[in-house]
C-alpha cells in the first residue's frame, strides 16, 4: 500500500474515533461548517466515506462574510456546491455583508464579528435540520496558532489548554490532524477545493501568527509542537481541577434576565475563582445560554471566547473587601455584579449619562424587554421589540419590514459621522437632530436602530416624545400585509 493511500487511512480512522464515542443514536443529522477550502473539503469527503458506517446523515453550510471580492466568492460557492452534489449532500448558503463595518466588529475587531455571525449562522441552520452537533474543521496546525495566541493575549489555563475535541455541541474530528496530511488526502483522492486567498494577508491577527510568528518560533524551536502540546495537556488538568473546586461552590441559576448565586460562597473563593466565576457567567449571558432550566451548567462554548471581559475590569475582585453598605460589588463593560443579603446578581445594566455607552442587540424571533437606557429625574425608560403583522401597529409606531433587515439589529447611541438616507439623499443625524429640535438633554440617548452591517434604518424618536424618522430603505408600506419588527418603549 502507497503511504498515501495509507494517509488517507489513518485519517478516516482519526474521524472515526473522535464521533463514534459521542454519537447520538436517536439523532443522526450532523451538519458541517463547510467553507469549502483544504480542511473542511477533507471532512467532508471524510464523513461522506463514513456516513454508512457511523449511520450519520451530513448537511453542510457555508457562510460568506461578504470580505472578499465576489468574483472569488462566486468561484469557492461553485466549488462547495460541486463537493455537495457529487455526494448527494444538502448545502445551505448564509450571507452577511460588510462585516467589515459591524458595530461588533468596530468594538471587538473583524475576526471577533466574523466568528460570531458565522457561528449564529451555522447553529440556526443546524436546529432547523435537527443537528445536534456541528463539525469544524479545526485541525493540528490550528490548535497550535490557538495556544500561542492565547499565551501572548495573556489567557489562563482554559486557553492555553488549546481547543477541544469536543466543547458543548462543537466536534473538532481533526484536531489531531496536521496540515500536511490534509492536503495528501486531497491529492491522493483527487478533491478539488478552493483557496481563499485572505489566508496570505495580514491583516488579521492568526494570519500574522502563521506568516510571521510561528516560521521565527520554528527557527529558535524546532520542536515547539510536541512542547506546546505538552503544556496543552498540563493545563488540561489545571483546568479540570479549577472547574471542579468552582463547580463545588458556584452555580449560576436563572432569575429574570439575572444570573444569581450566593454571596457568600462567592465571597470565600480563591482570587483566580472570583475571576472565573464571572468569566462563566459573562459566557452564560453574552453567548444566550440562559434556558429554562433552573440549574445552568458550565457554558457550551459555541461561541466562546468571541468576546471577553477585560482582566483590568476584573482584577479589583481580587481580595477586595464590600462591606453591608457597598452592594456593588463590580461595575462595567454594560454589566453590574450585584450584592443584595446573601445573593450575587449578575445583570446587564444600560442605565448611564454618559455618550456612547449603550449597545444593545435584537436577534430575529425573540422578544425583548432591554434594560433602562435612560434614567433621569427618576425616570427609567426601557424598550422592547417584536415580529408582528402589520396590521398591530398604529401609524406612530415604529416599525420596519423583517425582509428588509439583516439580523442581529443593534440598537445603539449616536457616533461621530453617522448618517441616514432619506429618498432625497443622505442626512448626518447631527442635522436631523437639529431639525427635529432634539434637545441636548436627550441628543446622546435618543436609539438609533441599525442593521448588522451598522447602516442606520431609524432615528427612534417617540423614546422621548419626538418624531421617528426612518431610512427610505427601510421604511414600511403600511399597505401591505408584511411581517415587520415593532419597537415599543414604556416609562416608570
Amino acid at each position: 500500500m502507497k503511504s498515501t493511500e495509507s494517509k488517507t487511512s489513518q485519517i478516516i480512522k482519526s474521524v472515526e474515533k473522535v464521533l463514534s464515542p459521542v454519537l447520538d443514536k436517536g439523532n443522526s443529522n450532523m451538519l458541517l461548517a463547510f467553507s469549502a477550502g483544504p480542511d473542511s473539503t477533507a471532512l467532508l469527503d471524510v464523513l461522506f466515506q463514513l456516513k454508512d458506517k457511523l449511520k450519520i446523515t451530513v448537511i453542510a453550510a457555508y457562510f460568506d462574510h461578504g470580505l472578499r471580492n465576489k468574483s472569488e466568492i462566486e468561484k469557492e460557492i461553485n466549488i462547495a456546491k460541486n463537493n455537495c452534489l457529487m455526494r448527494n449532500i444538502p448545502l445551505f448558503i448564509g450571507k452577511e455583508s460588510k462585516a467589515k463595518t459591524n458595530k461588533i466588529s468596530k468594538e471587538y475587531g473583524v475576526e471577533a464579528a466574523a466568528r460570531k455571525a458565522r457561528y449564529s449562522f451555522f447553529i440556526s441552520t443546524a436546529k432547523d435540520n435537527n443537528c445536534k452537533y456541528i463539525t469544524v474543521a479545526h485541525n493540528l496546525d490550528d490548535n497550535c496558532e490557538t495556544i500561542i495566541m492565547r499565551f501572548f493575549q495573556g489567557s489562563g489555563p482554559e486557553g492555553l489548554k488549546g481547543m477541544d475535541e469536543k466543547s458543548g455541541n462543537i466536534i473538532r474530528p481533526l484536531l489531531n490532524v496536521k496540515k500536511t496530511d490534509i492536503l495528501e488526502y486531497l491529492e491522493e483522492n483527487k478533491i478539488e477545493y478552493s483557496n481563499d486567498s485572505t489566508n496570505r494577508e495580514n491583516d488579521h491577527l492568526r494570519n500574522r501568527v502563521r506568516n510571521i510568528l510561528i516560521p521565527s518560533i520554528k527557527k529558535v524551536f524546532p520542536g515547539y509542537e510536541k512542547s506546546l502540546f505538552l503544556l496543552a495537556e498540563k493545563m488540561v488538568n489545571t483546568d479540570t481541577i479549577i472547574n471542579e473546586k468552582l463547580s463545588e461552590k458556584i452555580k449560576w441559576k436563572k432569575d429574570g434576565s439575572s444570573l444569581v448565586t450566593e454571596y457568600d460562597n462567592f465571597v470565600s473563593l480563591p482570587d483566580y475563582l472570583k475571576i472565573k466565576a464571572i468569566y462563566n457567567a459573562f459566557n452564560i449571558t453574552e453567548n444566550n445560554d440562559i434556558t429554562e432550566s433552573d440549574d445552568i451548567a458550565e457554558n457550551n462554548d459555541i461561541i466562546a471566547n468571541s468576546e471577553r471581559l477585560p482582566y483590568k475590569f476584573l482584577k479589583p475582585l481580587i481580595s477586595k473587601k464590600t462591606g453591608v453598605k457597598s452592594h456593588i460589588v463590580l461595575k462595567g463593560h454594560n454589566y453590574t455584579l450585584e450584592r443584595e443579603g446573601n445573593t450575587l446578581f449578575w445583570k446587564r445594566d444600560i442605565v448611564t449619562m454618559m455618550k456612547n455607552s449603550y449597545h444593545l442587540v435584537i436577534e430575529p424571533e425573540k422578544e425583548y424587554e432591554l434594560p433602562v437606557i435612560f434614567e433621569k429625574n427618576n425616570k427609567k425608560i426601557y424598550i422592547s421589540s417584536r415580529i408582528v403583522n402589520i396590521s398591530e401597529c398604529t401609524k406612530d409606531d415604529l416599525c420596519i419590514p423583517v425582509k428588509k433587515i439583516t439580523f442581529d439589529i443593534h440598537i445603539r447611541n449616536r457616533t461621530e459621522g453617522d448618517s441616514i438616507i432619506f429618498k432625497y439623499g443622505k442626512k448626518t443625524i447631527k442635522k436631523l437632530f437639529l431639525e427635529m429640535g432634539i434637545s441636548r438633554d436627550f441628543r446622546d440617548f435618543l436609539p438609533i436602530i441599525c442593521n448588522n452591517d451598522d447602516e442606520i434604518l431609524a432615528v427612534w424618536g417617540s423614546v422621548f416624545n419626538y418624531k421617528n424618522r426612518v431610512s427610505t430603505l427601510f421604511d414600511a408600506d403600511k399597505n401591505n400585509d408584511i411581517d415587520v419588527l415593532l419597537f415599543k418603549s414604556r416609562q416608570e
